[in-house]
């Protein structure tokens, strides 16, 4: 939802969290140490409105049809409502706005726990013109409700004047007419001389009460209208698709029913607030209804969809699982899990059937390791870099998996062919320490293991698929929408690998060059900023350069004219260099590796983490880092070609 549908409970909510926010220094270099939620207030503020709105729907509004007021002619323009009627010889007009006429800060003050939501009731202010001859008498009124009488308003006399009467359309009131307060007056004269007065012109309690209902209901049409709710109804095996507006969140209600989210379940009447441009697919086995509240640029209910292929997959991968566990159960040795490869072009949707084969391995009780090859969009760290994690819960809706404790290797690119020699060093030990570290951990081996590759499946592409097949010692290989890739495989692989081809989803979409380097940068925003519901708050300081060694991984090539006799030609490509500090560095991202020194083990050694060089200062020999941790766990820095503007360096 856009700000302006979140102004009336939010405001109030966002104000109070800036007061209670505080610094937290972390201890260690993760970013779960670094976690401080605020936004699970705001979106249960949200969740909050979003009940009352439908409370009000269902309790107060009873119907599309809004009340009538008796005797008055009412026109509607945007958020204005005018009544008109003739009284004799007077011309009576009423006019009011239901912009910021719903106040739920007393109800969200005195009860932020409390269950349920207070009912949004529209209160404006109006005013009322009485027109007779070349004069009219004007009321700016108030409206309160009337005390121990529940649902019964009454109005009081703000201000009060008489002015000249509109013509030719123009209503503006000059400047030298003088405006009386009635805030002063005594209650009896009050009631005498306004109150009355107004009353015989059907303007009484009973004209209040109907004001309040048809602002209620007009206001709450008005916010949600018939382009902001949709609902769905969803039959076996359908997948509703929806893409997020340009500018506005989309809130989520599963209604009823059985449903889930990249193999996510989702939770009964919980709301879940998607940002602008998410793409998301809702599917279920039996059926549901969904909710979307929020202005959406696509929605639709597909009825085919490959989800009970992948379902058939993942029930392929327990049953080796269970079979292996069977075979070792009465043997010293730990059952190896399967491990599962998948490939394809660009945009054919690998990320998103990783995602959902190990949702289903943890809710089958499984903790897999998930393994991201794709250096242009990873999925666990910064782009540019290789990486695993343990996946021991389901990812979230709308955030996907946690990156707790990731182990990540900087490859310093976006796409393999930059350096195709570090990146099949990079991937190879990658796997060597996986397969090092689930010696110790019996479940993660049991697990298995899934891996998402890059799109690249031509030429030395395909060559890479193949070497990290070996490397990885795959026996499943997924081939997602691509005949010719599916045949080559077939031929070059072990027979023992299973190799399937699958469709792709018909909800998948291509995504631009502009878009994917959007991508890579809210993915570096999240990885030092964090998400809505885990906020982080990283540091800025600054680190002279003769405390810090500079390092990059690859080198000019140089002839072979140019060597000696006899020597033979160092690779290039993964040869660690010296790098000098210089201007150039500023906005790009550099790795904190565990080696001591520049050599041949930072291609060894996993990274501690990241930062973003933000200033360089020559005259000072210093440069600004944007880092997760207030002190730099390494004086080996090595260089990324990302690069990132940090949008929110005015901190």
């Amino acid at each position: 939802m856009n700000t302006a549908s979140l102004v009336r409970s939010l405001t109030r909510v966002a104000l109070r969290s800036t007061n209670v926010v505080k610094m937290v220094s972390p201890r260690h270099f993760s970013q779960t140490g670094r976690v401080m939620s605020v936004t699970p207030e705001l979106q249960q503020a949200l969740n909050r409105e979003i009940e009352a709105e439908q409370q009000l729907s269902k309790d107060n509004l009873q119907g599309a049809v809004a009340p009538t007021f008796p005797g008055f002619a009412v026109t509607t323009k945007e958020a204005e409502v005018r009544l008109t009627k003739k009284n004799g010889n007077e011309d009576i007009l009423v006019v009011f706005n239901v912009n910021h006429s719903v106040d739920m800060d007393e109800g969200f003050d005195d009860e932020p726990s409390q269950a349920v939501a207070p009912v949004p009731v529209a209160l404006p202010p109006f005013t009322v013109e009485i027109t007779k001859g070349d004069q009219r008498l004007c009321f700016h009124l108030e409206l309160v409700p009337v005390d121990d009488q529940p649902d019964e308003y009454d109005f009081r006399v703000e201000e009060f004047y008489v002015a000249p009467s509109a013509t030719n359309g123009n209503e503006d009131v000059p400047s030298e007419v003088y405006a009386s307060s009635g805030k002063y007056i005594d209650p009896d004269l009050h009631d005498l001389l306004f109150v009355r007065y107004l009353e015989e012109r059907g303007l009484d309690a009973r004209f209040c009460k109907t004001l309040v209902a048809y602002a209620t209901h007009y206001e709450h049409s008005q916010y949600m209208s018939e382009e902001q709710v949709q609902e769905f109804k969803l039959k076996e095996n359908c997948e509703l698709r929806f893409a997020a507006g340009e500018e506005s969140d989309v809130c989520l209600e599963l209604v009823n029913g059985y449903a889930e989210i990249f193999g996510t379940q989702l939770i009964l009447n919980k709301k879940y607030i998607f940002p602008a441009k998410s793409r998301v697919a809702v599917f279920t086995f039996t059926s549901a209804t969904v909710e979307l509240v929020g202005a959406t640029e696509s929605a639709y209910v597909a009825e085919t969809t490959p989800m009970i292929i992948y379902l058939n997959i993942h029930a392929a991968m327990e049953e080796v699982r269970k079979k292996r566990e069977e075979q070792a159960f009465n043997t010293s040795n730990k059952p190896k899990g399967p491990r599962l490869l998948l490939v394809g072009p660009t945009d054919v949707g690998k990320s998103t059937v990783s995602r959902i084969l190990c949702n289903y391995s943890v809710r089958q009780g499984r903790s897999p390791i998930f393994v991201e090859l794709d250096v242009g969009q990873n999925n666990i760290s910064v782009p540019g870099t290789v990486a695993a994690v343990l996946v021991q819960k389901t990812a979230d809706v709308v955030d996907s998996f946690e990156r707790n404790s990731p182990l990540v290797y900087n490859f310093g690119h976006t796409s393999p062919s930059k350096n195709l020699s570090l990146y099949e060093a990079l991937f190879k030990q990658l796997a060597t320490t996986i397969n090092s570290q689930i010696q110790e951990n019996d479940e993660a081996k049991i697990g298995g293991m899934i891996i998402n590759t890059c799109g690249w499946v031509d030429g030395e592409g395909y060559k890479c698929i193949v070497k990290a097949a070996s490397a990885f010692e795959v026996d499943v290989v997924i081939v997602l929408d691509h005949e010719r890739l599916y045949s080559d495989l077939s031929k070059e692989l072990p027979e023992f690998v299973r190799l399937t081809h699958v469709p792709k989803s018909g909800g998948v979409e291509q995504r631009t060059t502009q878009i994917r380097s959007k991508m890579r940068g809210e993915n570096v925003h999240r990885y030092f900023y964090g998400t809505r519901s885990n906020n982080l708050y990283p540091f800025t300081f600054d680190v002279p350069f003769d405390d810090v060694t500079l390092c990059k991984v690859g080198a000019e090539q140089l002839p072979d004219s140019c060597l000696p006799f006899g020597m033979e030609v160092e690779n290039h490509e993964t040869k660690v260099v010296v790098m000098e500090p210089s201007v150039d560095i500023k906005h790009h991202l550099f790795a904190f590796s565990r080696s001591q020194k520049p050599d041949e083990t930072v291609l060894k050694e996993a990274v501690h983490g990241f930062c973003l060089v933000t200033e360089v200062d020559m005259e000072k020999r210093t440069m600004t880092l944007l880092c997760p941790q207030n002190t730099i766990p390494s004086k080996t820095l090595v260089y990324s070609e990302v690069t990132h503007l940090d949008d929110q360096i005015k901190r």
